[in-house]
């Protein structure tokens, strides 16, 4: 198990970069957390897709540092590489990322805490090519924001049935 519980209507998971590159992590704490909670089939793959996107941020541009000049549309094999590079090195393959789901009522929050430098949404959302994250986690969640001091993403769902 990757949850564990912290109090009542909260889990938290602290996870390695490694981890979240090689295995279907979003799949596996959606799985845990309905153990926990009730949410319909729909709204699984709205938390599921959310998270992969925020976990894949977190490690990709958080954790390992991979900025967007560094990413092409035409080269994916060579962003792979700087990334797997990257995972060799220690500064970049010991940090974490730390998952916190909390449930209130009706909602649930999730918060996706990276150990990066941090970046400026407001910039992010003018990228096309690889801001499709933002874009979809807007339509697929309720609210998201992030704040770059802390480099926390948090995701609401309103609505779980």
């Amino acid at each position: 198990m990757y949850l564990s519980p912290q109090e009542a209507g909260m889990w938290e998971a602290r996870l390695p970069t490694e981890k979240i590159i090689r295995e279907p992590i979003a799949a596996l704490l959606v799985e845990e957390m309905q153990q926990f909670i009730r949410f319909s089939e729909e709204m699984r793959f709205k938390i599921e897709f959310c998270l992969q996107e925020g976990l894949q941020n977190a490690v990709v541009h958080g954790n390992l540092e991979v900025t967007m000049p560094l990413l092409s549309l035409e080269d994916f094999e060579h962003a792979q590489n700087i990334i797997e590079h990257r995972l060799t090195i220690p500064l970049f393959n010991q940090r974490q990322v730390q998952v916190v789901c909390r449930l209130f009522s009706e909602s649930l929050e999730l918060n996706i805490k990276d150990e990066g430098k941090g970046f400026s949404i407001a910039e992010k959302q003018k990228e096309t090519l690889f801001g499709r994250g933002f874009m979809l986690m807007t339509e697929l969640s309720d609210g998201f924001s992030y704040c770059q001091k802390t480099t926390t993403l948090q995701i609401l769902f309103k609505k779980l049935s």
